[in-house]
């Protein structure tokens, strides 16, 4: 007798997607984040709308909401130091970084490969530490550094950490190393033929970078 085919032995399941290993990291990752994420922002969502907890009728409430703008001198002195803080910072980084790249692959600098070394070591050291150490060296009370020039010269103190300049400073130098690596790729891929056709034509080193090597990187400067 010749065997005859059921009818959903040829149905074809072409359209449902495979998934491979990779697809399957992507989907515990996914996963994982949200677990992360979204859990915390759902409870910060939900307080943002609830009264104060020695509020015996507990119902939902733009009270919070109202009490920012009705202190709205206030907060828009938060919203303007915060605005100073971030681009402060995130220019001097930009600076620090871009600089080092700079001297560390269109240059000749002596230990070049020392820069790449400390950046990754940064990346190691958790920030409470390099804050601490900040606050360690230039402390507005005890500072040693503070301490060390008010004993030589009687100024103090000599830079305060907690104010908005030494804030800027610090977090400024926290982020050099993730500008730094990020503006190396761009740096090192440049054709170095453009930079030796304008030494021929007898460009300065700064007229080299200001008007070639810098236009080339300024994609990358702006995507940091």
């Amino acid at each position: 007798m010749k065997a005859t085919a059921l009818p959903y032995q040829n149905i074809s399941f072409c359209f449902l997607p495979r998934v491979n290993r990779t697809s399957w990291l992507f989907i515990i990752a996914t996963a994982l984040v949200v677990y992360l994420v979204v859990p915390p922002l759902l409870f910060i969502l939900i307080s943002s709308f609830m009264p104060p907890a020695e509020e015996t009728l507990r119902i939902p409430t733009l009270a919070n909401f109202t009490g920012i703008f009705d202190s709205f001198s206030d907060f828009k002195l938060l919203l303007w130091n915060s605005l100073i803080f971030s681009v402060g910072s995130s220019g001097l980084a930009l600076v620090f970084g871009t600089t080092l790249a700079w001297l560390a692959e269109r240059t000749n600098a002596r230990f070049r490969g020392l820069a790449y070394v400390s950046a990754f070591v940064s990346f190691a050291i958790p920030g409470i530490i390099k804050v601490i150490g900040w606050i360690l060296l230039f402390g507005p009370e005890a500072g040693y550094l503070n301490v060390a020039v008010k004993s030589l010269t009687g100024i103090f103190p000599l830079f305060n950490v907690f104010s908005m300049a030494g804030m800027i400073l610090v977090e400024g130098f926290l982020w050099t190393p993730v500008v730094f690596l990020l503006m190396g790729t761009p740096f090192r891929s440049m054709d170095p033929s453009l930079e030796e056709a304008a030494v021929v034509s007898g460009s300065s080193e700064w007229q080299i970078f200001r008007r070639v090597t810098f236009p080339m990187a300024a994609p990358s400067v702006l995507w940091c």
